[in-house]
């Protein structure tokens, strides 16, 4: 399942779709299921079965969607690439083993919480510049 910063990275940071809303679709290959459709991109999702029985834990189908930006440092560095090409600047540093991300542009400088665990230090940094987006279509 996605998290939080995971949806604001991929609407704000990457351009990405978050599928606020969608109409349900009867699936043509079992007359049992139902697909999600994204009423902004397209996007199409399976229901499961119990979808409209279970009124307290609305499901949300496009969460397998939405890439988890956080996962790894792999993942990570392909938002950090997203930044470079809208002209931010990153660097880290890494003294007696604890990390520092900083991403800057202008006058404008966030910074990570100090780690020991790199990804949560970049993931910290981009958390902060990511709430100081604007949203984008499909928030």
């Amino acid at each position: 399942m996605a998290t939080e910063l995971e949806y604001l990275l991929n609407n704000r940071i990457m351009g990405g779709c978050n599928h606020p809303d969608y109409f349900v679709e009867p699936d043509k290959r079992n007359r049992r299921f139902a697909d999600a459709v994204c009423t902004l991109c397209g996007a199409t999702a399976p229901l499961s079965p119990g979808h409209f029985e279970d009124d307290e834990t609305p499901q949300k189908p496009f969460d397998s969607l939405i890439p988890k930006h956080t996962a790894d440092l792999a993942m990570v560095r392909s938002v950090l690439r997203k930044l470079e090409s809208q002209d931010w600047r990153w660097s880290n540093q890494c003294r007696d083993g604890v990390f520092q991300y900083f991403i800057r542009k202008g006058i404008r400088e966030f910074n990570g919480i100090p780690s020991t665990n790199e990804l949560s230090v970049v993931c910290s940094a981009l958390g902060k510049l990511v709430l100081s987006l604007p949203a984008q279509k499909g928030a």
